[in-house]
């Protein structure tokens, strides 16, 4: 068990932006076998028209096991910037 005394602490003043961060390891890539199907590559064209837009809060809706996370994938791969994906 780690304990916090064990890591640095770092003060909020002391994160830097993403921006300011040098990005290691190039670009994001889906690695798959598999393509984007049926009405992905519709939600994947939207989602990117609409975040190039400027929109800043968009929501993908699915019903289970409809390939909402691997949408999401391509979409990251397409943009290729920082992202919060919550699950």
């Amino acid at each position: 068990m780690a304990f916090a005394t064990e890591h640095p602490v770092l003060a909020h003043s002391e994160y830097r932006a993403v921006d300011d961060i040098v990005r290691e390891g190039g670009r994001f890539e889906v690695v798959s076998e598999f393509e984007p199907a049926g009405d992905q590559p519709a939600a994947i064209e939207d989602l990117e028209r609409r975040i190039r837009a400027g929109e800043r809060d968009v929501v993908l809706l699915g019903a289970t096991g409809t390939g909402k996370s691997a949408t999401t994938a391509w979409l990251i791969e397409r943009l290729q910037r920082p992202t919060l994906v919550m699950a």
